[in-house]
């Protein structure tokens, strides 16, 4: 039996190529997404490594809490000199960690695709976090080394003129070294610029004070020993952690960062594994069915059931394997793929030689082998349970059992169940959020798991429809094309089960981007009653203080008024809330409250210890206009009393507080924007161009319109969302394969039914076309399958964003648009087997048994 299933295996190619291949696809993704993943943490885990070396010690500020683009309170001068002096420590020296804007040749900031640009210091030996591979280190106020890799890209040499701002205005510095960080060029997409400690000391406002102190030990002492003398001579707001703690703090942080690109990328490749076992089972179920009289002979031969079973799955696992192995394989090439993607799309991440780890090859050998394990168990149950002597006759078809009896209630407790948890998960208030979304999730498949059990008794009506144009056009193949795909209305079910899945995440997807991209517009419309924004290039990372006066200076110019933010926490509130810096006295001519208590006299008078909470972040703390409270930032904390409440959730989310509070909690020299109305009369245009020269010595600070500021965000949108298509193109794919083997299989069914048509007359075109016409209905019946179902999910999702602004409305042209796209599935999927059946030799087909 074991031979026989090997060469049955290897006597049907084409199936088995084409089941291979449906498992191959699912695998590679799960592949490509962990080699990519491990890759760059490993990329990730070697700079930070990089970064201590030559330190036992690492010593810093105490962050009460974490926020991005925000460091703790620096070190003191007078702290490090102290380090210096323990008998444990050989050495120490300070460093300014800092972010910059660096000018290309071009004249224009140096692109980095939303990684900073970092500013760093050369330390000296035996620390060697930032190495000069070309030139010599920066000395004195008019000096710099750039990273490698950007000199190379901007055609920098030694002794050119580099641009460079900081917290000021650019200025300009003699290039005297080209720099690594490790043993890498760049950080990924980032860039760096080096200055020496007294030079980046006044630069960045930190006279007198590093941001780190790297500290090497005697001779013969551990990291331990070193961080535990430091620890005793440090003030109550710095800490200190050995080198190897400093790099795995690091590490960790990017591991908790990739763990959510881990996950999205693991959810696409489940999607893609799921519609493979769609195929799996339909190839299965159609190829046991056709050697129904091949098994039963085996059975009148002697063979048992359980030999029929071992059989069956022997092709299965021998299936599973090899598309497991070829996937795994193939998952190298598509993780390049994904990080070229990544980098097309701006976010160049740092990678080493890709990372194969056991864990990848372990998870990849399983899932691909038991996915197909599972999708051919039903067949081969069925393939025992005919009995030989019907199995022998020529028309023969499996007994339905009492499982198929039970399947439609069964596909309807899945239906409605699954809806159930999908709503239930994302529609009700309180509980544990995370149990919640792993609940909706598991309804959702469910649900789709139901609607393909339920959809066999949909086919023939569904197909009457979508075939009548089709036959009322070309008369008999459009009915032969409309009986064939109703013949057997399970097998076709489960064929457009496989684009359903697909389509229905890509509509799902399309209107939820539909949904934020209104919510965003109407935000800006509602609440940003200035003209002009100034922002980062790059629309979220912080700019120098001094635009605001830049900015507030020109002519045309009503009002500027400067924002701020950082993560904090608010005593009682579970998680952080972003505090925003606001000056009361411009506040309301840029920005319009949507009070829910409150009014603008309660802005305008917030005073020094005075909040304004956002109506999420107030029933989160369970905050009342009159309350009294605690918030805490990265440098401390502050006592505050509430003074209004109102709804954004866009431009101002969590609470305002003046700079009084603001300096208490957190040190952020940097503004997020600076808001801007324009003289009554005058043109924003214009006056937006004047604001863009005054810009000249702010490289990173750019002014966009009310309209620009809505394109950007629609233009990141279309990105996000495009990236979603190219992940889920996976699963489209996978379905069109799902639809030739179908197609193909059916035709060796049909071969003497071919045979006959053609020797009554019927041309190779018509056969054609009929496959064709089978081949657009399987699809289309897939695709409205699929367009109800996302529909049906984006509805649920935005329904429970509605407090967040999100508009639900239906995507009418995307949604004929999917409809010609299935119809294009279709002719693409059925070319090859068209191309079959038409070629097929009349004689041999009629003799064909």
């Amino acid at each position: 039996m074991t031979r026989l299933a090997l060469r049955g295996l290897a006597a049907r190619k084409l199936r088995s190529a084409l089941t291979i291949l449906a498992v191959l696809l699912g695998v590679t993704m799960i592949s490509g997404t962990f080699v990519l993943t491990d890759t760059i943490k490993g990329a990730f885990d070697d700079l930070f490594a990089a970064g201590t070396r030559g330190a036992d010690a690492v010593v810093s500020g105490k962050a009460q809490v974490e926020s991005e683009f925000v460091q703790p309170t620096p070190l003191s001068q007078a702290t490090v000199q102290e380090i210096a002096k323990l008998p444990e420590v050989e050495t120490v020296a300070g460093q300014i960690n800092d972010v910059a804007a660096l000018v290309g040749k071009d004249g224009q900031l140096v692109k980095t695709g939303g990684a900073p640009t970092f500013a760093g210091t050369f330390m000296p030996k035996p620390f060697e976090p930032i190495n000069i591979d070309d030139g010599r280190p920066p000395k004195g106020d008019s000096e710099i080394a750039i990273d490698a890799n950007t000199a190379e890209k901007q055609s920098y040499e030694i002794g050119d003129t580099v641009t460079v701002a900081t917290t000021g205005p650019r200025r300009d510095y003699k290039l005297v070294g080209l720099a690594t960080f490790g043993t890498q060029n760049s950080l990924g997409g980032a860039t760096f610029v080096v200055f020496d400690l007294p030079t980046a000391q006044a630069l960045f406002d930190k006279r007198g004070q590093v941001d780190f102190a790297y500290v090497a030990g005697r001779e013969g002492l551990s990291e331990e020993e070193v961080a535990a003398a430091v620890r005793r001579a440090l003030p109550g707001d710095a800490q200190v952690r050995t080198a190897k703690q400093e790099a795995e703090a690091g590490a960790d942080d990017i591991g908790e960062a990739l763990g959510f690109l881990t996950t999205g990328l693991l959810a696409f490749a489940f999607i893609a594994v799921l519609v493979g076992a769609f195929l799996i089972f339909n190839t299965f179920s159609i190829t046991v069915a056709q050697r129904s009289r091949e098994l039963a002979l085996l059975r009148t031969l002697g063979a048992t059931r359980r030999q029929v079973l071992r059989s069956v799955l022997l092709e299965a696992l021998v299936i599973g394997l090899l598309g497991s192995v070829l996937g795994l394989l193939a998952g190298l090439g598509f993780a390049a793929g994904i990080n070229a993607l990544f980098k097309a799309l701006g976010l160049d991440l740092p990678t080493t030689d890709a990372v194969l780890k056991s864990r990848t090859v372990i998870v990849c050998l399983l899932t691909g082998t038991l996915v197909t394990l599972a999708g051919a168990v039903m067949p081969a149950l069925r393939a025992t349970r005919v009995a030989p002597v019907e199995a022998l006759r020529e028309a023969s078809a499996p007994t339905r059992t009492r499982l198929g009896r039970l399947a439609p209630w069964l596909a309807g407790l899945l239906v409605l169940g699954g809806a159930a948890l999908v709503a239930g998960g994302l529609l009700t208030e309180g509980g544990d959020t995370s149990a919640k979304l792993i609940g909706a999730a598991g309804g959702a498949v469910l649900l789709i798991l139901g609607v393909a059990l339920l959809s066999p008794r949909f086919v023939r009506p569904a197909a009457r429809v979508i075939a009548a144009p089709f036959e009322r056009s070309t008369k008999l193949v459009g009915r032969l094309a409309h009986e064939n795909s109703t013949r057997n209305p399970g097998r076709t079910a489960i064929t457009s089960a496989a684009l359903m899945i697909g389509l229905a995440l890509v509509l799902f997807v399309t209107i939820f981007a539909n949904g934020l991209r209104a919510s965003i517009e109407d935000v800006i419309d509602r609440t940003f009653a200035g003209d002009i924004a100034v922002l980062h290039d790059d629309g979220f990372s912080p700019i120098p203080a001094a635009v605001e006066p830049a900015v507030g200076d020109v002519e045309g110019v009503s009002a500027a008024s400067a924002f701020k933010g950082v993560e904090t926490e608010i005593k009682g509130a579970t998680g952080t809330s972003f505090a925003n810096q606001v000056d009361p006295a411009t506040l309301l001519s840029v920005y319009t409250f949507d009070w829910v208590k409150g009014s603008d006299a309660d802005a305008r008078g917030l005073g020094a210890d005075g909040i304004l909470l956002e109506e999420g972040t107030a029933d989160k703390a369970k905050l009342e206009v009159g309350d009294s409270t605690r918030v805490t930032g990265p440098s401390g904390s502050a006592d505050v009393t509430v003074r209004g409440i109102y709804k954004d959730t866009g431009l101002l989310t969590g609470y305002a507080v003046t700079a009084a509070t603001f300096d208490q909690v957190a040190r952020q020299p940097r503004l997020n924007s600076v808001l801007v109305k324009v003289d009554e009369g005058a043109k924003a245009k214009a006056v937006q161009g004047r604001i863009d020269l005054a810009l000249k010595s702010f490289p990173e600070a750019r002014a966009r319109s009310q309209e620009e500021i809505k394109d950007e965000n629609g233009d990141a949108i279309s990105q996000v969302l495009g990236l979603f298509y190219a992940l889920l193109a996976m699963s489209v794919i996978i379905s069109v394969f799902g639809i030739v083997n179908t197609l193909t299989l059916s035709i060796f069914e049909r071969t003497r039914e071919l045979g006959l048509l053609r020797a009554v007359g019927m041309t190779r075109w018509s056969v054609r076309g009929m496959v064709v016409g089978e081949s657009i209905i399987t699809a289309v019946f897939g695709a409205l399958l699929g367009l109800v179902l996302g529909v049906f999910f984006a509805f649920v999702v935005i329904q429970a964003l509605k407090d967040e602004g999100l508009v639900f409305s239906l995507p009418i042209i995307q949604i004929v648009l999917f409809l010609f796209f299935a119809i294009v599935v279709g002719v693409l999927a059925a070319i090859l087997p068209a191309f079959r059946a038409s070629r097929l030799d009349v004689l041999r087909a009629i003799s064909y048994e």
